[in-house]
Formats: structure tokens, C-alpha cells, sequence
């Protein structure tokens, strides 16, 4: 038995823009705690399932905002929640719209490293480094 993971592509596009909508209501809302914690789990789903899809750049995308909102839930006080910080979390979801949307046209992802890198220095967390190159 084969399994060819073009055949979910459509559902997994449904699924990363209804995850996309989600953590941008979230946004909207100003997050409260409980927003946070959805918002990084969110992300985690965002991460998880594009990367089973082989879209590094908005798993990465997804994995630097939940580094962020784990801090945020840490409580570490290092990252802030400002207009400045939530401008550039809705920025990066809609390159992530983008991409996916790049996706369905053309079955590849857009180059995400410049949103990746913004999240990056929020986060305080490598994340381009996992990024495989493809040769």
C-alpha cells in the first residue's frame, strides 16, 4: 500500500486556514490568558501539520509563534504583548495565508525566511536552523 500525501492536500489547507482564522480572532481579542494558551496550542497544530506536509516554512512560521506564546505562558516577562508585537503576529499569519494559498496553485510554499527571522527575534529562539536545505 502507498500513501501519497498529495491526496490530503486540499484537507490540510482547510485545516491550517481555519487554524489561521482562529489565531487571528485571538488577535483581535487582545489576548487573556486562556487566549494565550489557545493561541500556542494553535500554532503547535499549525507546526505539527505542516511539517507532515513537508512545508518547512509555515512549520517554522508555526514554531517560532508558539515559542513566543510559550513564553508568554512561562511567564518570564521577557516577551511583551504590545501593538507593535501583535502587528507583527498578524503579518506573519497573513504570509502564512499567502503561502498556503501559493499551495494550492502551484503545490509549493512560499519563502517564508524574512517573517521566520522577524518572529526569531522575538522569540529568542533559532529557528531557520532547522530549515532543511533542499540540494
Amino acid at each position: 500500500m502507498t500513501f501519497d500525501i498529495k491526496e490530503y492536500k486540499q484537507s490540510y489547507l482547510d485545516s491550517a486556514r481555519l487554524l489561521v482564522n482562529k489565531m487571528k480572532k485571538i488577535l483581535l481579542l487582545g489576548p487573556s490568558i486562556e487566549e494565550i494558551k489557545t493561541f500556542h496550542r494553535l500554532a503547535h497544530s499549525l507546526k505539527s501539520q505542516a511539517l507532515v506536509m513537508g512545508f518547512q516554512y509555515i512549520g517554522l512560521t508555526g514554531r517560532a509563534l508558539e515559542a513566543i506564546f510559550k513564553e508568554l505562558l512561562d511567564k518570564k516577562g521577557i516577551i511583551k504583548i504590545d501593538a507593535e508585537n501583535i502587528d507583527i503576529y498578524k503579518k506573519a499569519l497573513k504570509s502564512v495565508e499567502n503561502s498556503l494559498d501559493k499551495i494550492e496553485k502551484n503545490d509549493e510554499e512560499a519563502d517564508l525566511t524574512e517573517t521566520i527571522k522577524e518572529l526569531e527575534e522575538i522569540a529568542g529562539v533559532p529557528v531557520l536552523s532547522l530549515l532543511k536545505l533542499k540540494v
